[in-house]
């Protein structure tokens, strides 16, 4: 078995971002999508609360919805969904 170079990574990354740039908004979540069941914020609260500095963090998050601060899976599962807000 060969160790990976990290050559996969780099390449899923490339491709990764290739696809965003021809989907585009397409790659997004959903507004009704449930990230975080706790408190029951969708990824719409967030890009609308969001929307005029299109960034955030995970502390901004537990600032202004609460977020992380009950089961914490919705922060456990936040590389599956970070990215697809804007």
């Amino acid at each position: 078995m060969q160790e990976n170079d990290g050559s996969f990574k780099e390449g899923f990354e490339q491709l990764r971002n290739e696809a965003y740039e021809v989907l585009g908004e397409i790659c997004l979540l959903p507004d009704d999508f449930l990230i975080c069941e706790c408190f029951s914020v969708n990824a719409g609260d967030i890009r609308n609360h969001f929307s005029e500095r299109k960034e955030f963090t995970l502390d901004d998050l537990t600032k202004e919805f609460c977020m992380g601060t009950g089961c914490r899976s919705c922060f456990k599962n936040s590389n599956d969904w970070i990215e697809k807000i804007f």
